[in-house]
């Protein structure tokens, strides 16, 4: 599946006052009640001729997130994964989800399921390392910043097959953007700034 929509980084917390790197999509729901419903009922309309789009259910499922319907989140989110389950990406909106909605357990089942299909993903590896370093985990935590600022470096250029018989891209790092094997998209303008600052503060 090609995803069209890029994401962007914010921040979002593994516990009161964490920060760790949150992707969201560029086409993020409106803080307007009102403006969520139309962004629903225009994604309900697009999924009537493609409702096997796995990327549409994923924005639905985070536009439900959105406006606090957990139980239609839920339903989409799952949808997604049924229908793309090799893409990282439903899984880590899942993961964001949990984490935003304090279900910090589902949140890192869900992130580890997203870096066991993309352990080249950068930001992935940085969110593991922030959830080790609020545990107090911290030579785990290191380890993974240090992963992440290694995959940084390298560019990252990775590629392979699914079990679908279609060609997924290779994953790579193009002006301060990440894209995986499925053509998703996360900034990564600002993550070796966070992961010096995380690596400093592990150390004093």
């Amino acid at each position: 599946m090609k995803t069209i929509l890029l994401f962007f980084v914010a921040y979002l917390s593994f516990s009161n006052g964490a920060e760790c790197q949150e992707t969201a999509r560029t086409q993020a729901p409106s803080q307007s009640l009102a403006d969520q419903q139309t962004e629903i009922r225009d994604l309900l309309g697009r999924l009537q001729p493609n409702p096997k789009s796995s990327s549409l259910h994923n924005q639905l499922a985070v536009l439900y997130a959105a406006s606090g319907d957990s139980v239609r989140f839920e339903k989409e989110i799952n949808v997604a994964i049924e229908l793309e389950p090799k893409d990282p990406i439903n899984y880590y909106q899942a993961s964001l989800v949990y984490g935003r909605t304090g279900q910090k357990k589902k949140q890192v089942v869900m992130l580890e399921k997203a870096i066991a299909l993309d352990s080249h993903n950068p930001v992935f590896r940085f969110d593991r390392a922030r959830a080790y370093e609020v545990k107090g985990m911290r030579d785990r935590a290191k380890q993974e910043y240090l992963e992440a600022k290694r995959l940084l470096s390298t560019g990252i250029q990775t590629g392979e097959k699914s079990q679908a018989d279609h060609v997924l891209h290779k994953a790579r790092i193009i002006e301060g953007t990440y894209y995986d094997s499925f053509n998703n998209a996360y900034s990564v303008e600002n993550l070796a700034a966070g992961i010096e600052k995380a690596l400093g503060r592990i150390a004093n």
